[in-house]
């Protein structure tokens, strides 16, 4: 059943069981598939990486945070830091 969020003047249309379902067929995010040290340093903190706020809209959402799509490190002046 598709909800709707509204965060600022951002709408989300969402379908959390959907969404839940998909992520239950992932095995792991794209951090434990890289490997590489900058992805492994990111999988050790992720359950601290993320603010509690932040959390809440994933949940309700139904987006599992342990299973991101993509990881990827930025230096100091933006440029982005790529390892595997």
């Amino acid at each position: 059943m598709m909800e709707q969020l509204q965060l600022g003047d951002q709408k989300i249309l969402y379908d959390r069981e959907r969404t839940q379902r998909a992520y239950a067929g992932m095995t792991s995010g794209d951090a434990e598939e890289c490997g590489c040290s900058h992805c492994r340093n990111f999988a050790a903190q992720r359950s601290t990486a993320y603010p509690e706020t932040f959390r809440r809209v994933l949940d309700q959402l139904g987006i599992d945070p342990a299973k991101e799509g993509e990881v990827y490190g930025c230096t100091a002046d933006g440029s982005i830091s790529a390892e595997g």
